[in-house]
């Protein structure tokens, strides 16, 4: 992309330089102007890079197109034309109106008129697919018009919006359903409309309802549309078993296809011509109410998006029908309750919510003293019938009707017609619907006659609603149908759900977990037949609300008299989990006496042996059979003296001795001798002395080992006196009791009484890290290759790599610290020197390998400058007329950026080699400066610091300058907008001794030190190592390549320096530079206007590419010389051979098919060895200028060529020099 978008800037540079004064160009004569149209058509094959953004076009996620100026199709993208399911051949050349639909082309027209004034607009437009259906898209449109204003075509950016289409249509058609459903009474229709609108929105052309008679478990059809009545008539019902039923208890939709065989479980579906179906269940809260099915005739399987509208359909379907199941069950429930209370003899009442009487029965009229008219012309209120006194106590009754209360048997004093009054006790209960209250009903029961027994009933009722309330165990009652009936407010809190959500709704069945049901249900059904049978007590798991599933133990009783049941539930999840905790506990113990590496013997207090683990039978060689049951102290192997001790320890602790560990010898079964350790436990029980519990290891290995060790001290003493490491230990207080030679001579000592009595923490330089140290010796008991900073007696500060534990004395308490460690400081160094050059690698082979891309497009583009730079030079040469010299100019300063461009390839990628001389530097910076002031915003103050004295380097001026260049422009970008200080300052370093190790590279010496200073945002610490990667940058994109610093670092490096930098966030960078210094006397090189030498000769012309062949056959030419030109080195070596002559001079192109320059320069001396050659590359690895001489090549020149240079190289050749470029 680097060198397409370069070409591209070149093309239009010529461009701009051409068309800025036509006039003038005018003026030129006829040739001059056709060499121009020639230097351009030269830039146009640039273009090629349209290449690159056709792809881009191509690939990109919107349609793209583009019509002329009569309305035809000039191109296409490709997601346009998968959007309309074409090619992009079928499209073009056609009038973009063939693919609008037909109602919308009137109105295309009219926006094409709008185009063709110069209109842009966005709006939404149909298009018909290829396959037939409509594809709605957002169009965003503009005219393109030419310089003259007239209308060329239209540009469009095309969205598909189809998705969203049909999604507003679903809405739009849920929306008309709703409405529709609102105003119909019969079920039929609606489910007619639902069906109607689940085809339509679907874009599928039949189906059909079905709805389950839940007592037979049939499907039955009863509404379809779409299909013939003979297939509606073999579909109409299915079997609880069929394979349509068992598609719908699946709870999911199926979809069926021609090509599947589950399409053929309907008889005659073949027949009936369908192609694919959708089977969509029903369900109302959870339960399976019936099924849709849609079809189509055409399309060979449901798509996805009809997919989802059947489901959805699906869902508003169980809503509606579920709905009008309940509401016709309240209808039937309010007939049934009117006809029940017309034959009650207790007065029936209903109000609305305001109190107003809607329903009084024939009995309310009698009892209180109405007549039929009174009560057919209504009682406005119940509250008519409640003296004034009673009417506070009847509105708070009221009040908490209104909040969903039920109000059971409350006494009021009631007010006959006559004025009479008596006691009665009146039941109402809240109306709701849709969970709304609406209104109560209520009964009353006149009990004057009954008042003694009905205060005793009361009075029972009242302790049973106490018990029920406040038993503190969570209780309901339900029914045989298992609904609940009544709950507690325990049983809220247990189960997470209201009273109103439960009472009368819900079934018990609900509040089991699924593995428990089935047990329960038969628990249940037994106690329907006979109470008796059934379990009164057992334990389940119980599902709340939430979802969380608890342990409960129930107990259920059958209320006299009834059929219901009361369940009393108790809480008992935690004390499962306890049991669990402690099954689990009792067998990790277990299983940790069996496997523990020391024996365990538990005995009761008499001595009998109650268990052994495996390890006392390893130890002992007892079986444990011969054990257990066993008399402790007269087993085989405690003998008489060690029996006496250990019956002594067992009385001393059940005493309440403290534990002590003894250490006796016992008696293998084998005859063997053993030392052993038994620590006495003393288990309880209930408080009380119970067992005790003897821990038994085998201590014979450490017993020898006390021996050996008292043998190995004086070797250990020797050892330590030996080592090269330093050995250590200190007191509990941490003072030195004890240091080896190493020690004395790791920290600069002579004796050990000089360290004796100082603490470790006198060596440590900082408080914090000793804290550290002894704070992870504390938590582990050791540490491992812990590497700490020690203080040396001279003041260095050494790093040592330690071990260490704590140390213990006989009585096995603590007494110190003791460790062994290592100086590390020399080798810490040699790893850091070593990761600086494993650094410096990686940085060389990252460089090395995009060298190899860089250098690879040189050659070409190389070429293409020649062709630019030669023919405008040649233009400057021909021309007389200085009106048109400037623009010939600005192609030629174009050339020449794109020549540095070709330097900066180069040099970064360190195969070219350049002209290193004495340069002295500060000229150079200041004459940078002076360049780059005239770019940088004045808001960037520049400030320069230089030596007075010779700053002479051996290097290229181009490079230091593209070394300045790219870091300057790069410090004001940093600084922005906002602007702020860039500082340049040189000075001079003699680097010598330690100071070169930070300097990995450099020679000791004198070296000038170069800083580049901003006052810019930083550079984040994160990305400090990747500044110098090739194509690594921090620029939005365009703003850079990521090659500027990548090429700043290859030069130092090939000048023997080095680069660094360091930056602080918000602060600014620095970027510190040092070149050797030499000494050399720098002239001043004072360049003028250079003369152009004409001459005369023969001049062979060899090159691949004729465009360059053909320039360099003009320009010399021009020059007064002979050019044979060649395009080929073979048909070269050949037209040579046949005249060797004939030429004066060959110039030959390095880089050609078959031979290359170099084997045909080596073929022409072998021929003719006087004879001069002049070498030219754009890039090349085959040779270099070194190479050629040695050869016998007189000269050798990069490319791109200026006139004076070639005029320059020919005539010095000709005349007898060699020369160089």
């Amino acid at each position: 992309m680097g060198k397409i978008s370069e070409d591209w800037r070149l093309s239009t540079t010529l461009q701009e330089a051409a068309a800025q004064c036509p006039e003038v160009m005018l003026k030129a004569s006829k040739p001059l102007t056709a060499e121009i149209k020639e230097q351009i058509s030269v830039a146009e094959e640039l273009r090629k890079s349209e290449d690159i953004y056709r792809l881009i076009v191509q690939t990109a996620g919107e349609g793209i197109w583009s019509q002329d100026a009569a309305g035809n199709t000039s191109f296409v993208n490709k997601r346009m034309a998968d959007m309309l399911g074409r090619t992009a051949s079928e499209m073009v050349g056609k009038p973009v109106v063939a693919f609008v639909v037909e109602d919308e082309r009137g109105d295309h027209e009219v926006r094409m008129e709008k185009r063709r004034q110069g209109v842009n607009e966005v709006y939404e437009r149909r298009f018909r697919h290829a396959a037939g259906h409509d594809v709605f898209c957002r169009v965003s449109t503009s005219a393109l018009m030419d310089a003259a204003g007239n209308y060329q075509g239209a540009f469009a950016m095309l969205t598909d919006i189809t998705e969203q289409k049909r999604w507003e249509e679903i809405i739009l058609s849920q929306r008309d359903l709703g409405v529709a459903l609102a105003g119909t009474t019969s079920l039929h229709d609606a489910l007619r409309l639902c069906l109607t609108m689940a085809i339509r929105t679907a874009g599928l052309d039949s189906g059909g309802i079905y709805l389950l008679d839940d007592e037979e478990g049939i499907f039955n059809l009863v509404v379809y549309e779409g299909i013939t009545t003979a297939f509606a008539d073999k579909v109409g019902l299915f079997a609880p078993d069929s394979p349509h039923a068992n598609l719908v208890k699946r709870k999911k939709p199926a979809y069926l296809s021609i090509r599947d065989k589950d399409i053929f479980i309907y008889e005659g579906i073949i027949g009936e011509g369908i192609q694919a179906a959708a089977i969509a269940p029903i369900h109302y809260r959870g339960r399976i109410i019936g099924n849709l099915n849609v079809a189509s005739h055409t399309l060979p399987e449901i798509p996805p998006f009809s997919r989802r509208v059947i489901e959805i359909v699906a869902a508003q379907i169980g809503v509606y029908i579920g709905r009008a199941l309940a509401e016709n069950a309240l209808r039937i429930s309010e007939k049934r309750f009117r006809d029940l209370a017309a034959l009650l003899p207790l007065p029936v009442f209903e109000t609305d919510s305001q109190g107003r009487l809607t329903f009084a029965n024939r009995m309310m009229a009698e009892v209180f003293g109405y007549t039929e008219a009174d009560t057919a012309q209504g009682l406005d209120r119940i509250g008519v019938v409640i003296p004034e006194e009673e009417r506070a106590k009847y509105e708070e009754m009221f009040t908490h009707l209104r909040h969903g209360e039920t109000i059971d048997a409350v006494e009021f004093t009631m007010k006959r017609k006559d004025g009479a009054t008596f006691p009665a006790l009146l039941s109402a209960k809240p109306i709701r619907h849709r969970n709304k209250f609406v209104g109560l009903r209520g009964v009353v029961v006149d009990i004057t006659e009954r008042k003694d027994i009905e205060k005793r009933l009361k009075k029972n009722e009242e302790l049973y609603r106490a018990i029920f309330e406040n038993t503190g165990q969570a209780s309901f009652i339900f029914g045989k149908d298992t609904k609940i009936k009544i709950v507690n407010a325990e049983f809220e809190k247990l189960s997470g759900y209201s009273r109103e959500e439960m009472e009368g709704k819900m079934s018990w069945m609900e509040i089991v977990e699924q593995r428990d049901l089935e047990r329960l249900l038969s628990y249940h059904r037994v106690r329907g037949k006979d109470s008796h049978q059934a379990p009164r007590n057992y334990e389940f798991r119980f599902l709340t609300k939430e979802g969380t599933c608890k342990d409960v133990y129930v107990t259920i009783d059958v209320i006299p008299g009834t059929k219901e049941r009361v369940a009393s539930l108790l809480d008992i999840t935690k004390r499962k989990a306890i049991e669990r905790a402690v099954r689990d506990s009792e067998e990790k113990y277990r299983n940790l006496m069996e496997e523990a590496p020391i024996g365990f013997c538990i005995v009761a207090l008499d001595g009998t042996i109650q268990y052994v683990n495996r390890r006392i039978e390893e130890t002992t060689g007892w079986q444990r059979k011969d054990l257990i049951g066993q008399n402790s102290f007269y087993v085989g192997f405690f003998d008489e003296e060690t029996r006496g001790l250990l019956m002594e320890r067992l009385a001393t602790r059940l005493a309440g001795g403290a534990p002590k560990a003894m250490e006796i010898p016992v008696t293998r079964r084998d005859g063997k001798r053993l030392w052993v350790e038994i620590k006495t436990t003393i288990l309880r029980r209930g408080g009380e002395p119970a067992f005790a519990q003897l821990a038994i290891t085998d201590i014979t290995e450490r017993k020898q080992a006390v021996e050996a060790l008292k043998e190995s001290e004086e070797k250990y003493r020797t050892v330590l006196e030996n080592i090269q490491d330093a050995f250590f230990r200190t007191d509990v207080h941490g003072r030195l009791i004890m240091t080896n030679p190493g020690f004395l001579k790791a920290l600069g000592y002579a004796t050990e009484g000089e360290v004796q009595g100082q603490t470790l923490a006198d060596f440590f330089p900082e408080r914090e890290e000793c804290e550290n140290f002894l704070a992870d010796l504390q938590q582990n008991g050791f540490v491992k290759h812990r590497e700490l900073k020690l203080r040396h007696r001279n003041g260095d500060i050494r790093i040592i790599s330690v071990n260490a534990q704590y140390h213990w004395n006989k009585a096995g308490v603590c007494a110190g610290i003791e460790g062994i460690f290592r100086d590390i400081t020399d080798m810490k160094k040699m790893d850091l020197e070593k990761k600086k050059l494993e650094d410096q690698l990686n940085q060389v082979q990252k460089m090395q390998a995009i060298g190899t891309l860089a250098g690879g497009i040189a050659h070409d583009f190389n070429n293409i400058l020649g062709a630019l730079m030669g023919y405008a030079d040649l233009a400057k040469f021909k021309t007389k007329d200085d009106g048109i010299k400037p623009y010939l100019e600005r192609i030629t300063n174009a050339c020449d950026r794109a020549k540095d461009l070709v330097s900066q390839i180069l040099t970064f990628s360190r195969q070219h080699e350049t002209e290193r001389k004495p340069l002295l530097l500060t000229p150079l910076i200041r004459e940078t400066m002076k360049l780059l002031r005239s770019s940088l915003p004045s808001t960037i103050e520049i400030r320069l610091q230089c030596l007075n004295r010779n700053d002479t380097v051996l290097a290229d001026p181009i490079q230091i300058h593209q070394v300045l260049m790219n870091l300057c422009t790069n410090a004001a970008h940093a600084m922005g907008k906002k602007g702020g200080v860039l500082e340049i300052k040189v000075t001079e370093e003699d680097l010598r001794g330690t100071d070169i190790i930070s300097h990995a590279g450099l020679k000791e010496g004198p070296h000038l030190r170069l800083e580049v200073r901003d006052t810019g945002h930083g550079i984040d610490a994160t990305i400090m190592d990747k500044i110098f990667d090739p194509f690594f940058t921090t620029k939005e994109p365009g703003e850079g390549t990521g090659l500027g610093l990548s090429v700043v670092y290859g030069i130092i490096k090939n000048l023997n320096g080095s680069i660094s930098v360091a930056s602080e966030p918000n602060r600014g960078t620095v970027f510190i530079i040092y070149l050797p210094l030499i000494d050399a006397d720098v002239g001043a090189e004072v360049v003028g206007d250079a003369v152009i030498p004409r001459g005369k000769g023969h001049i062979l012309l060899v090159d691949d590419e004729e465009p360059i062949a053909s320039l360099g056959k003009e320009i010399l030419t021009a020059l007064g010389y002979d050019i044979t030109v060649r395009y080929s080195s073979l048909d070269a070596l050949e037209a040579f051979r046949a005249n060797p002559r004939r030429f004066d001079l060959i110039v030959s192109d390095v880089t050609m098919p078959n031979m290359t320059g170099v084997a045909l320069a080596r073929e022409i001396l072998s021929i003719r060895p006087e004879i001069p050659i002049l070498l030219t590359s754009g890039f090349s690895d085959l040779v270099n200028e070194e190479q050629a001489r040695k050869m016998g090549v007189k000269a050798f020149i990069m490319k791109p060529l200026s006139l004076q240079v070639l005029a320059q190289a020919v005539s010095k050749l000709l005349t007898g020099g060699v020369s160089k470029n």
